[in-house]
């Protein structure tokens, strides 16, 4: 698997610009699982020093993305933060 993701268009710029620590790093176009293999496997072989930080659009992909990132890297500590239940700027009481 490791293989087909070094053959994925910029997933080995991805992989210099971590290693050369020039952050963000941003993939696009990818789906399904193969965001979180990409976002693991650049973890673990970029040289990340710290923590990576993954921002989904709903709860569901975070549940998603906790679940697949428990199972890639179980020797990592995952952490999933509850979404926020309003959204920003919005009225939740008068």
């Amino acid at each position: 698997m490791q293989n087909l993701l070094h053959k994925m268009p910029g997933f080995s710029e991805a992989r210099q610009a971590i290693i050369k620590r020039n952050f963000p790093v941003m993939l696009s176009g990818l789906a399904g699982s193969s965001e979180t293999l990409a976002a693991a496997s650049l973890f673990l072989n970029g040289g990340f020093m710290g923590a990576m930080l993954v921002i989904v659009p709903d709860a569901d992909q975070v549940n998603a993305w906790f679940a697949d990132m428990k199972q890639l890297m179980p020797e990592r500590q995952v952490l999933a933060f509850d979404p926020a239940e309003s959204l920003p700027f919005e009225v939740v009481a008068a």
